[in-house]
């Protein structure tokens, strides 16, 4: 076996990669979702997931000013940190805000053609961009699990 999977969250994660070892499923790459994104994870298996790898769309760590700022004001309200869902949340009201705020757009036909034109709106989850269909088309993070971190993979392969 080369990887294993586990579309989960991490609490369960916690419980799946012990067993792994275990059974002596040993020198496996563990690949998860965004689910798995919790300083709990590393807490409560650390030894058994170094090196797994998750995507998401959120960097928590990221130097960009918008996203330190979006923090640290989430941060001043709530006395925690924001997650994949806050951030994925304010980015969407934010593009919400500005559409309507258009005074162009006075129908929901508009509206949609708008976002289906939006290219790159540049939010505190990346660059976001629509397809034609209504998806959305983001660039993810990728990260690994080093040590006590999660690490990005393009700052870890820098650093290296």
């Amino acid at each position: 076996i080369d990887a294993v999977f586990i579309p989960d969250i991490y609490s369960t994660v916690g419980l799946i990669a012990p067993q792994l070892r275990f059974y002596d499923i040993k020198d496996v790459l563990l690949l998860g979702t965004n689910l798995w994104h919790s300083e709990r994870l590393i807490e409560i298996s650390r030894k058994y997931v170094q090196g797994a790898l998750i995507p998401d769309a959120f960097y928590l760590d990221s130097n960009k000013k918008n996203v330190v700022d979006f923090i640290n004001r989430y941060e001043d309200a709530f006395q925690e940190k924001p997650t994949f869902i806050e951030a994925v949340a304010f980015d969407t009201a934010m593009m919400l805000f500005k559409a309507v705020d258009m005074p162009d757009i006075k129908s929901r036909k508009e509206l949609r053609d708008y976002f289906q034109n939006k290219r790159n709106y540049d939010g505190v989850t990346g660059l976001t961009s629509f397809k034609v269909n209504g998806e959305v088309d983001k660039k993810l993070y990728l990260f690994r699990i080093v040590k006590d971190k999660f690490v990005d993979v393009e700052d870890y392969y820098n650093l290296n």
